[in-house]
């Protein structure tokens, strides 16, 4: 209730927030850079694991049962561990530890087979634009794609 007056605590803060914003940009953008980029891309790895985690809890519909048709709703591992983590204790609270390993193992096997592909493709090498141009420019130019090279 009352009235509303334009010189207030809500313009000032801002007001304020805005005036700040140059300085905290460049502050962060400097300490972003001296991140090395394996640490980057691992919390951006984290950061899509809890978004992927949310937005699949939200869609399959964060029901705790088990069904046997794919068009019902349903609870996925990770949802479980997300939703029930808070509450738990003793054998249940083991069981979602449990759970998370679950996930991680699957992750881990997942990502060595991958590697191991992209391994042995890298090994076939590839045939770049120069090859066969002479002793200067030619030859076989392997590529390594976990470096992106």
């Amino acid at each position: 209730g009352g009235t509303v007056t334009i010189p207030n605590y809500f313009i000032a803060g801002l007001v304020l927030a805005i005036m700040i914003l140059p300085i905290v940009s460049a502050i962060s953008r400097e300490v972003m850079a001296t991140v090395p980029s394996d640490q980057k891309e691992a919390a951006l790895g984290l950061g899509r694991a809890i978004g992927e985690t949310i937005a699949i809890t939200i869609v399959i519909g964060d029901a705790p049962t088990l069904s046997h048709h794919i068009f019902n709703q349903g609870y996925s591992l990770a949802a479980v561990i997300a939703n029930e983590f808070g509450e738990a204790e003793g054998t249940h609270r083991s069981a979602l530890f449990a759970a998370g390993l679950v996930l991680f193992v699957l992750t881990l096997i997942v990502n060595v087979i991958a590697r191991l592909i992209v391994k042995r493709s890298a090994g076939k090498g590839y045939r770049g634009p120069t090859a066969g141009a002479g002793a200067e420019g030619g030859g076989i130019l392997l590529v390594d794609a976990a470096a992106g090279v």
